[in-house]
């Protein structure tokens, strides 16, 4: 899963704890990809999931796993 398919997918839902639960599925699946596979996975610009907290959320974690890899972040929510 991106960042920007996680993005997506917390933007169909409107209850907390299924996007709390895929947002830690999505960190522990990326903590387990290959070194050379992680930077793939924040490329493209997550969409907005329509409300801000979860955008500056997706945000910050984005910025905090392109900078490990010293790369740029996506430029943010569409």
């Amino acid at each position: 899963m991106t960042v920007a398919d996680l993005a997506a997918y917390l933007s169909q839902t409107t209850d907390e704890k299924t996007r709390w639960k895929t947002f830690w599925e999505f960190l522990e699946e990326y903590r387990w990809e290959p070194s050379d596979t992680q930077p793939a996975l924040l490329v493209d610009d997550p969409p907005s999931v329509g409300d801000e907290r979860w955008d500056a959320l997706l945000a910050a974690v984005a910025e905090h796993l392109a900078a490990k890899h010293d790369l740029a972040p996506p430029d943010g929510p569409s």
